[in-house]
């Protein structure tokens, strides 16, 4: 007798021999995965006529285009604005959403750049640019891929060496990398890419099976609306009447009826007969429909609220957030699909124009538009980190000018080559212990100490015969959360703190805060920060306000650890029995 071989399965995943899941008797073991072939017509046609396939398209692009973006030459303003005037001539902002449109319908699209560079034969890589004559946007029915660079060791190893340019139908004209533009679709393998006669896949290739699913449920819908109230007449022996000749009476009399009913006039029905509507259920059809547009919205990597151009509601909506992560989406496919060409392109110009510059970028404008309060906030958040910088010496008023309100306001910074600081002191040899005060009766940060300014005429008072000296953690600062370095201040002001150091002013009082964290210049410069993002700018400057690390002369001395002395020295019982105010005691 001869054994047969026992069989065995072999299989990547779970299975459960007792129940067959995972086995050859489970269903789902015959899905098979096959991407959606998509020819060129096809992606014409769902991006001509689909309203939603439109907006996948183009709606993405727009936005990253919507803003703009500004070339930078900190060094030369006019040769700047110069550059930005060629580039709007040459309608790059068009072409280059032509290009885009066509890269994420049909998988690919390019700009042909009309340089002369004094050569006729465009197969040849591109010399030196003397003039920009023309931007041509390109389909990859009108550009395909010729030759490849085939060398793995460069690194364009598998790219395009040559595009063959389409003319009349029947000839081609070769035409050298170096002079096109590129935008790729969805990226692909290399095998992929030159099935594609060099460019990628469309975005149609992802979105099409589930374009197609939500469409059909949309239309599903629109049917089921049609038949969602059907008038239903019950007549005793319908069947035998039927059956009779006074079927064509019934006909008549149905018509008559059917004429009849309205919402403003009564039916006429026999006593055994009866007349009603009978609706069709269509509970849970909102949440369906609703799952789909998030499906679609998901598989088009867009907001609900972009992709369907209408705010969501109810427990599941997106907002505000959703925006924001998209446009950081954006901006990321900004840097890496719009400013390589935009940089070549600029890059031509400038060559052009006497070569380039030692400094210059494309900066592209914030997606997020700011609403009108928001940009105030955000000026004056700006300007009082501007006036730390000034005060610092760490900026000119000429970048911070300039940089500010050039063309148009920026938050960005951009140094000047060449440009110093006014009045930049020279570097000092080190910084000398934090609480020692130097010969010179100098502060630690290298300032004149407060009760003293320098004027023509040396060292004066500054302070004044009225003087509130105050803490700053725990007294003006509310205090509440752990310290952790002096140059974080996390908590706001103590009720009444701010009202208290406005009426001492009022009053003809100096208020100088005391604090450790000013034995470092950086906490010194945190604790003003802090004051004027809390509304003590005016008085910091006029001098109203000064910020110190020592103990100056003073009316009197406010601390949330201080005990008045009256003549008699504390117990050590009552020290220890001593904590802040909004502190519990140990």
């Amino acid at each position: 007798m001869v054994r047969k071989p026992k069989k065995t399965v072999n299989a990547d995943g779970w299975s459960n021999l007792l129940t067959r899941l995972g086995t050859t008797y489970d269903k789902r073991m015959a899905h098979t995965f096959a991407s959606a072939a998509m020819t060129y017509e096809q992606c014409e046609e769902l991006w001509r006529g689909s309203d939603l396939g439109a907006r996948i398209v183009e709606r993405p692009v727009d936005e990253m285009l919507r803003v703009g973006w500004d070339v930078r030459i900190p060094s030369d303003k006019e040769r700047q604005e110069a550059i930005e005037a060629q580039l709007e001539d040459l309608q790059v902002g068009e072409r280059l959403r032509e290009a885009l449109y066509y890269a994420r319908a049909y998988g690919g699209g390019a700009v042909l750049v009309g340089a002369d560079d004094g050569s006729a034969n465009l197969s040849k890589p591109l010399g030196t640019v003397r003039e920009i004559l023309y931007l041509t946007a390109l389909t990859p029915r009108e550009l395909r891929a010729g030759k490849y660079y085939e060398d793995p060791r460069e690194d364009h190893y598998g790219q395009p060496e040559t595009y063959q340019l389409l003319g009349d139908g029947k000839s081609t004209i070769d035409v050298h990398e170096s002079r096109v533009l590129v935008f790729d679709g969805n990226v692909t393998s290399r095998r992929m890419l030159k099935l594609n006669q060099g460019w990628g896949d469309s975005i149609f290739v992802r979105v099409a099976a589930v374009l197609r699913d939500f469409d059909t449920v949309w239309d599903s819908a629109a049917i089921l609306m049609n038949d969602f109230a059907q008038a239903i007449y019950k007549i005793k022996g319908l069947a035998e009447i039927i059956g009779s000749d006074a079927e064509g009476e019934l006909v008549t009399r149905m018509q008559l009826i059917d004429k009849m009913r309205s919402t403003a006039r009564a039916i006429l029905i026999d006593a055994e007969e009866s007349f009603e509507r009978q609706q069709t259920p269509v509970a849970g059809l909102p949440e369906i429909l609703e799952k789909f547009m998030f499906r679609l919205a998901a598989a088009s990597e867009m907001p609900v609220s972009m992709l369907f151009g209408q705010a969501p509601a109810g427990l599941n909506a997106t907002g505000d957030a959703d925006i924001r992560f998209y446009y950081d989406h954006l901006s990321n496919r900004q840097n890496r699909t719009l400013r390589p060409p935009l940089e070549r392109l600029t890059k031509m110009l400038l060559q052009m124009d006497g070569g380039e510059p030692e400094q210059w970028s494309i900066q592209f404008r914030p997606l997020w538009q700011l609403t009108e309060p928001e940009q105030a906030n955000m000026h004056i958040a700006q300007a009082n980190a501007d006036q730390v910088y000034l005060s610092n010496r760490v900026l000119s008023p000429r970048e911070v000018r300039e940089s500010r309100f050039g063309d148009r306001y920026r938050v960005e910074t951009t140094l000047i080559p060449g440009e110093e600081p006014e009045d930049a002191p020279p570097e000092p040899a080190g910084p000398p212990p934090a609480n020692d005060t130097p010969p010179n009766g100098e502060s630690p940060d290298g300032t004149p100490p407060l009760d003293t300014v320098v004027g023509a005429g040396g060292r004066q008072d500054a302070l004044g015969d009225k003087v509130v000296c105050v803490d700053f953690d725990g007294v003006l600062h509310e205090f509440k959360t752990p310290f952790s370095t002096s140059e974080v201040i996390s908590d706001g002001p103590t009720p009444g703190a701010l009202e208290f150091v406005g009426a001492a002013i009022e009053a003809g009082y100096t208020v100088v805060i005391q604090s450790a964290r000013a034995n470092s210049p950086e906490g010194k410069t945190a604790i003003e920060v802090w004051l004027r993002e809390h509304g003590a700018s005016e008085w910091m400057q006029n001098r109203s306000v000064r910020v110190t690390n020592e103990k100056p002369g003073a009316q009197v001395y406010i601390d949330d650890r201080g005990l008045r002395f009256s003549g008699t020295f504390p117990t050590v019982a009552e020290i220890e029995a001593l904590h802040p105010w909004n502190r519990p005691p140990q």
